[in-house]
């Protein structure tokens, strides 16, 4: 066990699903089949599983402080801890200084190229990093249907990947748990904790101001770089 943010979180990686490869922490990738086991390099990172707290909000009854939605086709949303369109159009802003994380449940369909983007820096691009605004620049980004997370420029934490996180055709349904230096991925039943992911009121920046701010475009990239679709809706739950 270890303790992150005051929460208890198994380092362990137990993962039953088929159809995909996954690759923690830069490592090669490993076919999923149906069997569990633990997979990390190096100290700065660790295979982690999802906060008591956070299962507890998003599987509960009332257990969310805010539970709300963006429709990205109709360019609506109905939260309060969200503003749209913010720092640019097809933007949406995450603020989690009221909250502990958030679990993202996103509906992806007939996916093309960036399909979604997220960082807690405003000027985060497709490759990691950003445009030198925020030393805390980590992301999580979806492009076609391969899902990397990635953790600041410079951290020292590689990669980690899932291939075939979501169909190529069709439509399909994931959830992601995102707390202070943690990202668990909920159908894969696998989590990446450590050293240089995304964070919350971080006490130092180099570059710029801290913040608990989380950028999310919703089709390319948050600098606009890039471009793509498929993501249709994206449920909040903040806990």
């Amino acid at each position: 066990m270890m303790k992150l943010g005051g929460v208890s979180v198994v380092l362990a990686l137990a993962v039953a699903i088929g159809g995909c490869e996954v690759a923690f922490f830069g490592g090669d990738p490993i076919v999923v089949a149906n069997t569990s086991g633990v997979r990390s390099s190096g100290a700065a990172a660790n295979a982690c599983g999802e906060p008591d707290d956070a299962h507890a909000a998003r599987s509960g009854e009332g257990g969310c402080a805010e539970r709300c939605r963006i429709d990205v086709e109709a360019g609506t949303s109905d939260c309060e801890m969200v503003t749209m369109d913010a720092p640019r159009a097809g933007v949406a802003t995450l603020d989690l200084s009221a909250a502990d994380g958030v679990a993202i449940t996103l509906q992806v369909c007939d996916p093309s190229e960036i399909v979604l983007h997220l960082s807690d820096s405003a000027t985060g691009d497709a490759d990691g990093g950003d445009d030198g605004t925020s030393s805390h620049d980590a992301s999580l980004l979806l492009e076609a249907t391969t899902l990397t997370v990635r953790a600041s420029e410079g951290s020292g934490v590689e990669a980690s990947t899932v291939r075939g996180y979501v169909a190529e055709t069709g439509c399909t349904e994931r959830t992601i748990v995102l707390a202070d230096q943690l990202a668990y991925l909920v159908e894969q039943d696998a989590g990446v904790c450590g050293r240089g992911m995304l964070r919350i009121a971080p006490p130092t920046d180099t570059e710029g101001t801290p913040d608990s701010l989380w950028y999310l475009a919703l089709g390319g990239t948050v600098d606009r770089a890039r471009s793509g679709s498929g993501l249709r809706a994206a449920t909040f739950c903040f806990w």
